[in-house]
């Protein structure tokens, strides 16, 4: 609390620093205002007699073109002239002049009102009398200070007045409030200090939610990505066998349906994995030459045929004299245009679908492209073209339903176009057709590519056989998948766990090595850090077993075995996680067996110690799930691995007979985990269930044990007790041995 003379002491202090205050105000209002306006009206008398000078200097030189030489003595008509232009004007002197100043004529005039304020005059701009283009004098006019008197003398009083009002007004009020108030605004100080601590956190608390939030967001679609994913990692990779082993027409057309449904839901991961780049601002352009033509005919290729199914007419149209070769990012170009003229082709119910490209401008090596998709389907309305562009947006929503489409595509497009320094916009009418346009600044390339004849196979690149290959996942189901995949060609040695490929490691040699990421007891990023440690003869991080470490050191030492990160994690900032870690390469599941040979064949390429073979055709494949309902018998589930793997019958029963090993495995961790409440280890065991689960097709099963998994990570209060019964009832047939031709599940 504050007493009465400390608010008195304060009162007197605020009036101290008033009292200087209120005549500096004073001062400013009554002398420097009007100061202020007799200098603007200085410059205006100034400048209105420079006007007046130019306005006679264009009267005289019009009687001076009658006779040029002799103007100057003609005083009399200057004179006249000079008479007519005065009395209507506050002017106080007028002189005409020659080229060397020398006077021609002068008017000196006196307004009839106010003598004495006429006294002083502005003088303006001179303004010179041009004839020809040569100078032959000018014109001087002085004006009268009588207006700007009389108007800064009336200003000066209206400002003392104000001014001496407003520093009565800013010393007086101020003290009376202050005096009213201080005590109250002093009992309050404490409470308001208290009261600003509590929004300041408050407000921390909202930035960080709302950080969180964000996080959270990206992680979701992170998250999303990696549990479709996994599971389709193993999908893809046995239809990649199955399609490689020789099957008849039926099941040749029944796997390449389940590829294309793969490669469809792929698609739609790969738009969902470039919105979160995209937010995250993570995605990068990356330039290289491409031929333009054969970007459109692939275009034409891959729509050709859903168009044709529809009885639209596809076409391409390019302006002629256009470069033949670009520098620039010809795979988003691709993606581009691949969502619009697939969106044209699925909105055109009959007509047809045309691109046209044209140059838009050019400047030095810079070309700007202007792409044009033109259909004759149903149109949008107007209100609806501009919100089109926007994340998860689409013109109606019941074409969700009719149509299918998330309503990414057009997003990711803007973004993309926006990327590569362009626009995109559409017209439109309904049950006309629309046409999208977008432009695009490329670079045009010096030097032309090589084109590759049709019909003619490209260069053959060496085959890599004969490698020792070590997959390390701890998915069983997974580590059959990638073994399968590479052992028709490798040396292929298989591990669960980090710590366990350590100890392989130890004891044998491996050319290539294939890491997981996330494992139990040792993850893949740990176990790549301990191996790069010792190859360069440093003590690693994590702690090991001393003969383990000295045997690993041994090896290791010296060299550098490639190591490929296998992960359902997709974002960018876990490829950057991978190799910082020391891996040589990052690969996605799921994976196209073509992608994983190409890694190893730039593996091999830099690194002449490695085995080296001829070349071999790796065909890309990939499936989709499949599940059953009502739950399968045992033989119904080997019908599904056959008909979703390819393998043959022995290839089978080994995956089947792993499949049950890893289901009565992890449920049994699973029952421990939970009877002594252990929750992460339920979440891992129930997690490895689930992808075990959906390699069998049984994806109502799978989605409980995923319930499971995913409450133990949000520590979510789930019934995890009535879940696993129903995990143990479902499966029981898969366990049981007695029964494993006929039983049920």
């Amino acid at each position: 609390m504050v007493d009465s003379h400390q608010q008195i002491h304060i009162s007197r202090e605020l009036a101290g620093k008033l009292g200087p205050l209120a005549i500096c105000v004073f001062l400013v209002i009554s002398l420097i205002i009007p100061g202020a306006y007799g200098v603007i009206e200085y410059r205006r008398l100034h400048q209105e007699a420079g006007t007046y000078s130019k306005q006679l200097a264009e009267i005289i030189k019009k009687v001076a073109a009658s006779s040029p030489k002799l103007w100057k003595f003609q005083a009399t008509k200057y004179s006249q002239i000079l008479d007519d232009f005065v009395p209507y004007k506050d002017i106080l002197d007028i002189v005409v002049l020659d080229e060397r100043e020398l006077s021609v004529s002068h008017l000196g005039h006196v307004p009839k009102n106010d003598f004495a304020l006429h006294l002083w005059g502005v003088e303006g701009e001179p303004a010179p009398i041009v004839l020809n283009n040569i100078r032959i004098g000018e014109i001087r006019i002085k004006v009268s200070t009588a207006p700007l008197v009389i108007t800064s003398l009336v200003v000066f009083i209206l400002c003392a007045l104000i001014g001496t009002l407003l520093s009565l007004l800013l010393y007086r009020v101020p003290l009376r409030i202050v005096v009213a108030l201080e005590k109250e605004l002093l009992t309050y100080q404490d409470s308001l200090e208290k009261l600003v601590q509590q929004r300041t956190a408050e407000l921390q608390e909202s930035a960080s939610k709302a950080e969180a939030a964000n996080k959270a967001k990206s992680l979701f679609l992170a998250n999303m990505s990696h549990e479709v994913r996994t599971p389709m990692n193993a999908i893809i990779g046995m239809t990649h066998l199955a399609m490689q082993t020789k099957t008849d027409d039926q099941r040749q057309r029944f796997l390449q349906t389940v590829q294309h449904s793969a490669e469809s839901l792929l698609r739609l991961l790969n738009d969902i994995l470039d919105y979160s780049k995209m937010e995250a601002g993570q995605l990068q352009l990356t330039p290289m030459p491409f031929v333009l033509d054969q970007l459109l005919q692939r275009i034409v290729s891959i729509l050709n045929v859903p168009a044709a199914e529809k009885g639209l007419l596809l076409t391409v149209s390019t302006e002629e004299d256009l470069p033949a070769v670009f520098i620039g990012d010809d795979m988003r170009l691709q993606q581009i245009l691949l969502n619009l003229v697939g969106n044209a082709v699925k909105f055109t119910p009959s007509g047809s679908v045309t691109l046209k490209v044209s140059r838009d401008t050019s400047e030095n090596a810079h070309t700007t492209l202007h792409f044009t998709v033109t259909d004759t389907g149903i149109g949008i309305p107007p209100e609806k073209c501009a919100l089109i562009f926007k994340s998860f947006e689409q013109a109606d929503t019941t074409h969700a339903r009719r149509f299918g489409g998330t309503g990414l595509g057009l997003s990711i497009c803007s973004q993309l176009v926006d990327m590569m320094g362009g626009k995109i916009w559409v017209e439109s009418q309904v049950n006309v057709g629309s046409s999208f346009h977008f432009t695009v600044t490329l670079q045009a390339a010096t030097e032309q590519l090589p084109a590759v004849s049709e019909g003619k196979a490209p260069s053959r690149q060496p085959e890599i056989k004969g490698l020792r290959i070590l997959v390390v996942d701890d998915n069983e189901v997974n580590r059959d998948v990638a073994s399968m995949t590479l052992e028709q060609d490798h040396l292929v040695t298989t591990a669960a766990n980090g710590l366990e490929a350590l100890k392989m490691l130890a004891a044998n040699d491996a050319d290539v090595i294939i890491m997981d990421v996330q494992m139990p007891k040792m993850d893949g990023l740990t176990a790549t850090s301990v191996i790069r440690a010792l190859e360069q003869r440093l003590p690693p991080q994590e702690e090991l077993p001393e003969d383990l470490a000295r045997d690993l050191g041994n090896r290791l030492c010296g060299g550098h075995i490639p190591i490929i990160a296998l992960t359902a994690h997709a974002m960018g900032e876990d490829r950057e996680m991978c190799l910082a870690a020391g891996m040589d390469d990052y690969l996605t599941k799921p994976f196209h067996p073509e992608q994983l040979t190409t890694i190893l064949r730039s593996l091999v390429t830099a690194d002449p110690r490695m085995p080296r073979n001829n070349e071999r055709t790796v065909e890309q494949s990939s499936t989709d799930t499949a599940g059953f309902d009502p739950p399968p018998t045992l033989a119904q589930i080997v019908v599904h691995l056959q008909a979703t793997t390819g393998l043959q019958p022995a290839q089978v029963d080994r995956l089947l007979a792993a499949a049950r090993l890893s289901v009565t495995y992890n449920l049994v961790k699973a029952k421990e985990a939970l009877e002594h409440q252990d929750y992460p280890e339920l979440g891992r065991a129930t997690h490895t269930l689930k992808g075990t689960l959906l390699q069998c097709g049984l994806i109502k099963l799978a989605a409980k044990a995923e319930e499971i998994s995913l409450g133990t990570q949000n520590s979510e209060n789930h019934a995890f007790d009535s879940l696993l019964d129903q995990l143990n009832t479902g499966l029981a047939g898969l366990i049981d041995t007695k029964n494993s031709n006929t039983g049920t599940i």
